[in-house]
């Protein structure tokens, strides 16, 4: 253990060596050390750095691992994706509905819910479903456990 000093009130405090501590640990300290050094430090890409990095293209390694991973049953989209969970749900009329995947039922059911096909309808069914979901662990700003009248009965994570 070392001491060090404070270097917003000048108090000497106790800590390890490979610490990276600059403060006491007072709150009103460790909130001036964070302004103070994230002063005009901004996290944001400006635009003229934006245009560079898109003018640079993909990447050797994203032109041939973003196929590769669409076409991964772990990672594209298939039941067998390792984040799908299983999804149970019910609809106005009261049928009932099981499967793996959200994004992928959602993407083949669009008609069900009177969208058109594609990735931005099946998108928006996916979230509706998703913040359903978060309502019912009772997560966030989410209040509703429907989507368009349709009902989530149950989500369980896959083991694998």
């Amino acid at each position: 253990m070392i001491t060090r000093k404070c270097v917003i009130c000048g108090t000497e405090f106790v800590c390890y060596p490979s610490d990276k501590k600059v403060t006491c640990g007072r709150p009103e300290c460790v909130l001036e050390n964070r302004r103070r050094s994230h002063k005009g430090v901004s996290n944001r890409w400006n635009a003229e750095s934006r245009r560079k990095k898109s003018a640079q293209g993909m990447t050797d390694n994203l032109r041939a691992g973003t196929p590769a991973a669409k076409k991964s049953p772990l990672a594209g989209r298939f039941e067998t994706n390792q984040e799908a969970k299983r999804w149970v749900i019910k609809s106005p009329e009261g049928k009932t509905y099981e499967f793996t995947n959200l994004r992928l039922w959602a993407c083949e059911h669009t008609a069900l819910f009177g969208k058109p096909p594609g990735d931005r309808s099946a998108g928006q069914i996916a979230q509706g479903f998703y913040s359903a979901y978060m309502a019912q662990r009772n997560v966030g700003e989410h209040h509703t456990l429907t989507y368009k009248d349709w009902k989530l009965l149950a989500v369980k994570t896959i083991k694998k």
